[in-house]
Parts: C-alpha cells; structure tokens; sequence
C-alpha cells in the first residue's frame, strides 16, 4: 500500500514509483488490528526483482514525492513538495528554483513531444520550455496533467473542473454539465483515440469532447472496484487500468464482447486452446475444428480431416507467423495464413513415436525453440526444425516434468 502512489514506465520497461507520503509498513497492534504507518518516501525504480530507491541523498529536493513521469525523449521528472526534479547521470538535480512555480508542492508533470514540460501544482499550473517557466494560472490547484495531441491542447484537472488550455490560454471547461461526475477531478487520461478519461470521487467517466458522442459513466455498477478514481494508464492494447482510492485497480477495455460458438459455425463443444496472433485475429481450437475470427467474426474454419479419430489440442503462433496446433497423436498441424484473398495452407508435422499419447501444450520462445507437453508426461525441446520426425532433433527432460504452460 502507498499514499499517493504514481507510476511511471520507461521504455525498458523498468517502473517508476512515487510514494508520496510514503510506501506504507506494518504499524502497531492496536485493539486486535494491525495499524499501517508510513515508510520510507522518496522514489523507487524497479527492474525486475531490484529496486533502487532515491531520496535526498541521490538529489531530490524533498522527500516526499507526489509525482514520476518518463518524457517522450525518456527523461525522468520528479515532482516534490519542494519543485520538480530531473534524473541526469544517476542523480536527480533540481530543474527550477521552486519559487518560479505557482507552488513548491508538485502533484502531477506531462512532458509533450517537443519537451515542454506541464506541471500541475498545489496552487496552479505552469509550463517548462527551454529553462524558462510561464505560469498558466496560480489561484487554483492542479492534481493532474494530461497531453492532448489529437487538439494540441493540455488539460488540467482542477477544483473548478477539468480546464483545457492552448497557447497558455484557458480555452475549454469541462463540468458536471458536460458529464463529468463531480464538481471536480483527480486523474485525467486522454487515450489513443483522443477521448478524455477523468476520474473523480464518484465514479469514472470518458468525454468525447469534440463529437456529440454521449459521456461513457463507470462506476461500482460497471465493474469498479472504487467511485473515487486515483490513477488512470493505458496499456499496449488499449485496456485503461484504474486506480482506486481505496486500493485495487480493474481494467477496461473498449472492444464488444464476442460470443465465438456455434452461433458462429463453432460446434458447441469444449474448447482447448486459444491465441492472439500478431495481427490481432483470434485463433481457437475445439475437438476437431481449428477457427480464426477477425474483429469478433469468422474468418476461416478448418477441419483437418483424419480417419484415424485424431482430435486437435492447444495451438501457439510461431516465430514465421505460422499457426502450430498440438494432436492426441504423434502429429501436429501446421497452419500457414494465406495473404489477400489466398487460403490458408495446412500441412501434418509428424513427431516420433514417443508422441504417440499427443501433445498436451506447445510454445515457442524467444530463441525460436520450439517445446512440447507430451500427453504421456514429460517436456522436449526441439533442438533442430529440420526433422521434427526424427527422434535425434528433439532434446527431452525428465519423464515426470510436467507440460508446459
């Protein structure tokens, strides 16, 4: 648990994390409960199992910090209750000398492609271009910052609303008359397809703020786990992740739920694998079809056919883009997209007899080895593709290793 967590992902992957108050620890036993108490403020960056902490003694201006954001150019900005921050050189060194901002007490920063820095403060919000500060406005506070490309604007969440600036002019308010839930709001996104996400302390809402396309309201009876938004992020896909005040996230996705069943030419029969591949389709595999849907519709369906009652398993993409489906015999099928109007090319792969029991799972790693679950116990790695036929190209562990995942 953290007071006033903000988080933040380089490119590298590695995570930022601002703890405001502090990262919480166990506290005193009081009455039967555990109590919580803060920890150690400061900053931490975390690459897979480490974590590195900064404070004082690595340059920050204050402890306490309430803000981390990774800039276009992959610059690290630290906001504190004493100014804003930049990493250089493993160290962070103050950016300006806090009394240029409308408040010392940093709670939110957004850097745009061409390296302005926005920064949203206890008092106001101010710009950083080049060294030199402009002060927006200094009579209201700014509890978060988000970029918008798609109008060349930035917008502010404030005590008043959400605020859209331009050219250091106010020139958009966003109220409760435009559908935002509360008087005011805490976290702002604008996501890939330029709508803009406030959270507030009743509930989540996305605006459509230049089409008449209706506000989208989530609260608890939408799925959130907490009315009183603390943080947005947008993932990869599209998914934004939400933060609660009171703890615990959830994600939301945009795209329609797809029913993909006999509806659909599936049989209604169990189904035992499913993948995405790189270009987005959905491959699944029942007892004896293998399907590919494009944006929740069906695309192709195969029925390998095999006298011998073979039956069809999970399924992985290979690195060539290939469609791999595992068997209940010592074969598996190999599916080769067509391009265009072109079908797809299926082929058998057949395997040594020690597969003779089928494959229960299949994957390809990073390296482009290929693994296999056998239906009889046991993981083999296949150390060549030139013969997967021959049992000299495959590499096994121990007989009782379970499948892979």
């Amino acid at each position: 648990p953290v007071l006033g967590l903000k988080l933040a992902i380089e490119r590298n992957d590695a995570m930022w994390a601002a703890g405001g108050l502090g990262f919480l620890r166990p506290g005193a036993m009081k009455a039967g409960l555990q109590t919580a108490e803060p920890g150690n403020p400061g900053l931490v960056r975390i690459v897979g199992q480490t974590q590195t902490r900064f404070g004082r003694a690595e340059g920050l201006p204050h402890e306490h910090v309430w803000a981390v954001h990774v800039a276009p150019d992959g610059g690290v900005w630290a906001g504190t209750e004493n100014g804003l921050a930049r990493l250089a050189a493993g160290r962070f060194v103050a950016a300006v000398a806090p009394e240029q901002l409308p408040s010392a007490h940093v709670l939110d920063i957004a850097a745009t492609q061409t390296n302005d820095v926005w920064i949203g403060t206890t008092l106001g919000l101010a710009r950083l271009r080049d060294g030199h500060v402009d002060i927006v406005f200094a009579d209201k506070g700014v509890s978060s910052v988000a970029i918008d490309q798609h109008r060349d604007m930035v917008w502010a969440a404030t005590p008043e609303g959400v605020l859209g600036v331009r050219n250091l002019q106010v020139v958009r308010k966003v109220t409760m008359n435009e559908g935002l839930p509360a008087p005011s709001a805490s976290a702002l996104l604008v996501d890939h397809d330029g709508g803009l996400w406030a959270g507030t302390t009743r509930g989540l809402v996305r605006l459509a703020t230049e089409t008449n396309e209706p506000p989208q309201l989530f609260r608890k009876q939408q799925g959130l786990l907490d009315n009183h938004i603390h943080s947005l992020f947008e993932d990869r896909e599209g998914g934004i992740w939400v933060g609660g005040r009171l703890g615990g996230a959830c994600r939301i996705t945009r795209k329609s739920v797809w029913d993909l069943d006999a509806a659909n030419g599936i049989q209604d029969e169990t189904t035992y694998g499913v993948v995405r591949a790189r270009d987005d389709s959905m491959w699944l595999t029942s007892r004896t079809q293998l399907a590919q849907f494009v944006a929740g519709r069906l695309a192709q369906l195969f029925e390998p056919t095999m006298a011998d009652g073979t039956e069809l398993r999970s399924l992985t993409q290979a690195p060539d883009g290939s469609i791999w489906v595992t068997t209940t015999a010592a074969k598996l099928i190999r599916v080769v997209p067509g391009m265009g109007a072109a079908k797809a090319v299926l082929s058998e792969v057949h395997l040594p007899s020690y597969f003779d029991n089928g494959q229960r799972s299949i994957l390809f790693d990073p390296q482009g080895y290929l693994w296999l679950g056998r239906g009889g116990g046991g993981l083999v790695r296949a150390k060549t593709s030139a013969d997967l036929s021959s049992a000299d190209s495959w590499q096994g562990l121990t007989a009782d290793t379970g499948v892979c995942p």
